[in-house]
């Protein structure tokens, strides 16, 4: 059982974090009523300590949660959304199905490529980018 002032605690840490809600009751109360994490349907416990213990995830940007999730899933999730920015950069995204997608309009042609590994798409990305510039319609007349 929790101590008197938890849910108080609770709901300051959140607002420390950066998450925001309309309706803290009703979040609350679907944190405490959420047993299983939504990602990977593990047995969440409720403490400090444990892969599964219960987390709340939320976009760091705009404060929405988006899962009641084990902390594993947590760190996953908050990973892979670094690595999709930085990738971004490059870009290069992961697909659903873990590929790596190189996507872009390079002088006028759009390329769009999946790969098995990130190396794979960066050698790709840079043969392209290292293309003489040649309009796409004079090279298609070749």
């Amino acid at each position: 059982m929790p101590y008197k002032d938890y849910k108080q605690d609770v709901l300051w840490r959140w607002k420390h974090y950066g998450i925001i809600s309309d309706d803290w009751d009703e979040l609350y109360q679907r944190y405490v009523d959420t047993t299983h994490c939504e990602k990977c349907n593990v047995e969440l416990v409720v403490g400090n300590f444990g892969s599964n213990k219960k987390a709340i995830d939320h976009d760091h940007r705009t404060g929405e949660v988006r899962y009641i999730c084990c902390h594993r899933c947590n760190m996953n999730i908050e990973k892979m959304t670094q690595k999709n920015n930085k990738l971004q950069e490059k870009n290069i995204a992961i697909t659903r199905n873990g590929k790596y997608c190189f996507r872009q309009q390079v002088y006028g042609k759009k390329y769009s490529k999946n790969f098995e590994t990130l190396e794979e798409a960066i050698s790709y990305r840079d043969w392209i980018f290292s293309q003489p510039k040649i309009p796409a319609t004079i090279l298609s007349l070749k």
